[in-house]
């Protein structure tokens, strides 16, 4: 994927996914400082430098598109989603379910009355970063929410 990062003043550092010119997107913002936000930026790999108005220079890692979602459930955190691409785009889902142990988790999705349209199901997952592909081509276009529930 090929980005564009833009200081944006009040509004942060803004990342745009320009992998197709003809349609870029915004994969990720990240807020900085205010008052004053973002007021220049320099990319040396992994790192983003941000100088900003009144608060100094910051230093982001952006790590892909997506919204990162952690559970409590059992003090420490357990489990958690970090979508691919946000949005989505196409018939797929695709996403990364992060476990501290092997364990059972449920992924629900939720449309905007807060109906539950799809449950998806996984056993045995592997510790650490799990990649996921779940096929949504029977849903129409439209804003959903993720509820992960898992179990040691």
């Amino acid at each position: 994927m090929s980005y564009v990062y833009v200081a944006a003043g009040e509004g942060g550092l803004r990342i745009i996914d320009v992998s197709s010119p003809s349609n870029p997107f915004e994969a990720g913002y990240y807020q900085t400082p205010r008052p004053g936000g973002a007021a220049n930026t320099f990319l040396s790999d992994p790192y983003m430098y941000v100088a900003t108005y009144g608060c100094g220079l910051q230093i982001y890692q952006f790590y892909g598109a997506g919204v990162e979602k952690e559970s409590e459930k059992y003090g420490a955190v357990s489990a958690s989603i970090k979508l691919l691409q946000n949005p989505v785009r196409g018939n797929f889902i695709r996403l990364v379910l992060t476990t501290q142990n092997a364990h059972y988790a449920k992924l629900e999705l939720y449309n905007l009355l807060g109906e539950e349209v799809k449950t998806f199901s996984f056993n045995n997952l592997s510790f650490g970063g799990n990649k996921v592909e779940l096929s949504i081509d029977e849903l129409p276009t439209g804003i959903y929410f993720l509820r992960l529930e898992d179990s040691p």
